[in-house]
């Protein structure tokens, strides 16, 4: 569970709740009366949805809220894993055992780091497992850019949409100017849309897209680590050197 976002998500729901209850002197039923109208929320988040698979396909929009989840319980690899198992199998390449290296490869959990490990005991070069590896991680990237790319859209649009309402909201207001009764509430409907486009924007799509951004620089950047470990087991590298080259690397990403 990522505490910082729970805690973060919770104390702004809070502050909101309880700032518009103390400007209603805490009366339930005039915040309800004066924040919530259909109207206004049938603009803002049905406009918000139709933009959203005008701009990007439904997969794509799927896989955006799935993710959404990783923002309070991230699925990070376990690099204290990674490193045993590199370590390990580093030894039996440096024994030159590769029925067992590849038995062992097959067995390793992440896809990732068995796939790279499968190409050692195939034999191949260096280089090439490199090149096969940061395609793989470029692969993770573009996915990822993608499900990131449908949360910022909705944190631009939210707030467009908010305006559109308050415009529309005005314009109704503007056409019955001779019902001066009305005029207090009709105004109020109309600011309530920029309300809503404004809290989804900047309380919900724009902090979960810059969580995701963050996840993806971790997630990566510990996959180029990995591929370089694999690439020292190709070597032939002692597995000391393998495991303390592997541990040094992480350290400084996760110093940086």
């Amino acid at each position: 569970m990522e505490l910082s976002a729970v805690i973060g998500f919770a104390a702004g729901f809070v502050f909101i709740v309880f700032s518009v209850l103390l400007g209603t002197g805490f009366d339930v039923w005039l915040t309800l009366k004066s924040f919530f109208d259909p109207a206004s929320i049938l603009i803002v988040f049905g406009g918000c949805a139709a933009g959203t698979l005008i701009a990007h396909p439904v997969g794509d929009i799927m896989n955006a809220f799935r993710a959404a989840r990783k923002v309070f319980r991230p699925d990070a690899r376990d690099a204290g894993a990674a490193a045993e198992e590199l370590t390990r199998i580093a030894r039996l390449a440096r024994r030159g055992q590769i029925l067992r290296l590849e038995e062992a490869a097959q067995a390793v959990d992440d896809g990732f780091v068995r796939g790279g490990l499968l190409m050692v005991a195939d034999g191949a070069g260096a280089g090439e497992i490199r090149a096969a590896m940061e395609t793989a991680i470029a692969r993770t990237d573009e996915r990822h850019q993608r499900v990131r790319a449908v949360w910022e859209y909705i944190a631009k649009a939210a707030p467009a949409w908010g305006m559109i309402g308050t415009l529309i909201g005005l314009v109704l207001m503007l056409n019955d100017l001779t019902n001066t009764a009305a005029l207090g509430p009709k105004m109020a409907t109309a600011l309530i849309t920029t309300f809503y486009g404004v809290i989804i924007s900047h309380f919900a799509a724009e902090p979960i897209a810059g969580r995701l951004t963050l996840l993806n620089e971790t997630e990566t950047g510990l996959m180029r680590v990995i591929a370089e470990a694999v690439a020292d087991v190709r070597d032939g590298r002692p597995p000391r050197d393998v495991e303390e080259r592997f541990r040094d690397a992480v350290k400084e990403k996760a110093a940086v």
